[in-house]
């Protein structure tokens, strides 16, 4: 059966007009699995899911990752909204860093889940873009000697240094709370352990004021 995914280049992304009654099927559940392992970032147009129907999708694809607000029971929300209001979102500074080149989940000790879901909801009319790199590619298109010295590398992912991209001239008192909010995390530069499970961040994009 042919994909429902029509590739957007070469080295990176598909798209899809599936309807939103046919992603809940196991045969189109395969096919965006496959897609996604061959393609790397999926889109989807006009669905029009509500947070229900988003996590019911996700957790056909894989074990799902709760990534919201922290809860009084100690739980933390399945869906995280993602804007720069502070009225909507206690997490909006930490957001600020997300702004530049980063991974989703950089500062778990395993690592990253597989996939983020994202759904614009609110979208500001200027800027506010997601932009995505074939990380794969610019690996396989290094000489032999530059991939062994990249496979014995380890690097150090802190959100202070991220924060300081945003707010260059953060004093010690700003940098040690940011320090405590996220402890940094060191990971190899290239991974090559399979997960043995499949894991998803769900999210929502609401406007980034």
């Amino acid at each position: 059966m042919a994909s429902k995914f029509r590739p957007l280049s070469q080295r990176i992304g598909a798209e899809t007009t599936v309807r939103r009654d046919e992603i809940m099927g196991p045969v189109f559940i395969k096919d965006c699995l496959d897609s996604l392992e061959r393609h790397g970032v999926l889109v989807f147009h006009r669905l029009g899911l509500n947070d229900e129907e988003q996590v019911a999708f996700s957790s056909r694809l894989g074990e799902v990752i709760p990534q919201g607000k922290v809860r009084s029971d100690g739980g933390r929300d399945v869906i995280f909204k993602i804007t720069l209001d502070e009225k909507e979102n206690d997490a909006a500074e930490y957001l600020k860093s997300t702004i530049h080149w980063h991974i989703d989940g950089i500062f778990e000790e395993t690592p990253p889940a597989k996939a983020t879901m994202l759904t614009g909801r609110r979208l500001s009319p200027t800027g506010g873009a997601t932009e995505f790199c074939n990380t794969y590619a610019a690996y396989e298109d290094l000489s032999a000697e530059e991939r062994e010295r990249c496979d014995s590398l380890r690097v150090n992912h802190s959100l202070a240094a991220s924060n300081r991209v945003w707010n260059p001239g953060a004093g010690p008192e700003e940098t040690e709370r940011w320090r405590r909010r996220r402890a940094p995390k060191e990971h190899p530069l290239v991974w090559r352990a399979v997960a043995q499970h499949l894991a998803r961040h769900v999210r929502r994009h609401n406007a980034r004021l």
